[in-house]
């Protein structure tokens, strides 16, 4: 099902890839992109596909997931909503294979914008440098995530030491009573 685009104007008006932009800009983005909708369950892309489109979210909700490196475990990354993006990696680089799996948790509605189809640089510049911010961010809370993990298995293994060096002492003591 395809839906009119100049419904959710407004609310691409606050997206924050969209930041920058004129009105009349976002109303030339928009007479260029599609408004689809995905029932729940459905993909919008599995990884490794070949695509560069970049989707934002109107109504709804999307899951990413990815497989591991043996193939045999799917891993939940994250949960996108409404105001959200996905996508952005392939649409702002050369890279055009998907790096996971994305799934309608509900039934979700998104615009769907093609590099080939926009064809005011100024507009595409704006788009890739908001993209280029959003990922910094991403990456910022990422290495955050990851550090902050780093620390508590440190912390864990530290305890654990020091229980084993405390056995070792119990059990040296018992020895020698």
């Amino acid at each position: 099902m395809t839906t009119d685009p100049s419904t959710y104007s407004t609310q691409l008006k606050r997206n924050p890839i969209l930041q920058g932009l004129t009105d009349s800009e976002i109303n030339e983005l928009v007479a260029r992109s599609e408004i689809e909708t995905f029932q729940k369950g459905s993909y919008f892309v599995h990884e490794g596909d070949d695509t560069r489109e970049m989707y934002i979210i109107l109504e709804g909700s999307v899951t990413l997931e990815k497989y591991d490196q043996s193939h045999s475990l799917k891993h939940k990354l994250s949960e996108i909503k409404k105001g959200g993006c996905f996508g952005e990696v392939s649409f702002s680089t050369e890279q055009s294979n998907r790096l996971c799996d994305v799934i309608a948790n509900e039934t979700t509605v998104v615009m769907m914008l093609e590099r080939s189809h926009i064809t005011n640089q100024e507009i595409l510049n704006k788009i890739l440098e908001n993209i280029t911010v959003l990922l910094s961010n991403k990456l910022n809370s990422s290495n955050n995530s990851y550090v902050l993990n780093l620390e508590q298995q440190i912390n864990l293994l530290k305890r654990l030491v020091h229980f084993g060096r405390l056995f070792l002492v119990i059990t040296f003591a018992l020895g020698f009573s």
